[in-house]
């Protein structure tokens, strides 16, 4: 008879070496509790679209300090063998989730462990400005810790490779490869230094201002020269949440530089707080996300109510009409985003013959009849903005095409093939 697989990875969860005596002393109390124990230990965790994402927990089928360690070290394990000979080097990040910042630790450690150099942002930073830090830093890959728009009990693990992009079917089945067992990540964090032993060792290494000049500098090159004049700017009046996530810094700094003068804060969700008190789910794409923005907006009259998800690589967008205001969907903005883009490329003489677009095949068709009168290409693709990256990979990196814009309907926008992930930041400058 086949050993049932929670009580196995029970079993060896609560036998092994180096596991905390506060989570030994609960895996014991779980003993009067089988359904419990069948909920998180039934499985391991495995790579789905947008990488590792669970409920946070104890157990092989939630997200805590041990998986995330088994995830990174096997992917510094996987890395070190790609670049066989070479120093490899990643870069973590991480959102405004509960525990957060202990899981990107756990990342970091980890990945000491199996022989890999990690740059660590010094506060949290969003999705964008991770892609962004690889590519700037010229890194193997890197990790962001978070769980996107899903709610509060969720948190995730995203992996990056070289150019930015999350990683493709192929490297997560390495990854996953070379996970050994269900208490890997027990052994790797009760044999390694400790984090800030890694930090004085230089293993680990903070990044912090020297990115967000960067970044910003690239997002002023993208829009300063817009037909949009400063007065138009500077008069239009926004509402502007992060959901309580790690936009509002890099958002609130975008916006004035460009000239943005009239901006007004959601109080309840400005700032990070993984519990989002005032959301039932932090997600752009439900109604109700927008309740208490819209309360702010008739305060304000303003124009526009704009908001970004907790790892801000998604844009949400409501705005006045007819004596309300009103949710626009991913399909709307990316069609709005599309046609500002390619008109004021084609009205300052930029627009290349070589350019083109991608979307996912669920998108909406309207981004084709745009791209035609444009005589832009457009490519779709599968769900899923990595598999948009990756077109850049095959048709841009090797100078033959010109990435223009790429969009998904649930609110994801690439503008930008610096940024090789969804860029909310970027997004809720250009809309």
């Amino acid at each position: 008879m086949e050993e049932n697989k929670a009580i196995k990875n029970y079993t060896e969860w609560i036998n092994a070496k180096g596991i905390d005596s506060d989570m030994r002393q609960y895996l014991m109390n779980m003993i009067s509790r089988p359904e419990e124990i069948e909920s998180c230990f039934s499985e391991e965790l495995d790579f789905g679209t947008a990488g590792m994402r669970a409920t946070m927990g104890v157990g092989s089928a939630r997200m805590n300090i041990y998986t995330v360690a088994t995830a990174a070290y096997a992917m510094g394990e996987m890395l070190k063998e790609k670049h066989e000979g070479k120093e490899v080097k990643i870069v973590i990040s991480y959102d405004s989730r509960n525990n957060s910042r202990e899981l990107a630790e756990a990342a970091a450690v980890a990945s000491c462990a199996s022989g890999v150099k990690v740059l660590f942002s010094d506060r949290l930073r969003p999705v964008p400005m991770l892609s962004y830090a690889i590519r700037n830093f010229a890194a193997d890959g890197g990790i962001m810790i978070t769980a996107s728009h899903n709610p509060k009990e969720y948190n995730g693990f995203k992996s990056y490779r070289s150019d930015g992009a999350q990683m493709i079917d192929e490297e997560t089945e390495a990854i996953k490869s070379r996970i050994r067992d269900a208490v890997q990540g027990i052994e790797i964090l009760s044999t390694a230094e400790s984090f800030e032993d890694l930090v004085n060792d230089g293993a680990i290494t903070y990044f912090g201002r020297e990115i967000d000049d960067s970044y910003d500098a690239m997002i002023m090159d993208s829009f300063n020269s817009s037909s949009v004049s400063r007065r138009s700017r500077a008069s239009l009046r926004i509402v502007y949440s992060p959901l309580n996530g790690s936009g509002r810094e890099p958002v609130r700094r975008a916006l004035r530089e460009l000239g943005y003068e009239k901006v007004f804060a959601v109080n309840e969700q400005d700032n990070p707080d993984g519990d989002f008190p005032s959301l039932r789910v932090p997600n752009p794409e439900y109604d109700d996300t927008y309740d208490l923005a819209k309360k702010y907006a008739e305060m304000s009259m303003a124009d526009i109510i704009i908001v970004t998800d907790p790892d801000s690589d998604r844009l949400g967008v409501a705005v006045y009409d007819e004596g309300e205001y009103k949710k626009l969907t991913g399909n709307q903005i990316g069609a709005i985003l599309l046609e500002y883009l390619l008109s004021e490329a084609k009205k300052l003489g930029n627009l290349p013959e070589n350019g083109y677009v991608v979307t996912s095949i669920v998108s909406t068709h309207l981004a084709r009849a745009i791209c035609a009168r444009y005589d832009v290409k457009l490519y779709e693709t599968l769900t899923g903005i990595k598999n948009i990256a990756e077109q850049i990979r095959q048709r841009s990196d090797n100078g033959t095409e010109r990435f223009l814009f790429g969009f998904e309907e649930s609110n994801g926008y690439m503008l930008n093939q610096a940024v090789r992930d969804k860029d909310g930041v970027m997004a809720a400058v250009a809309i």
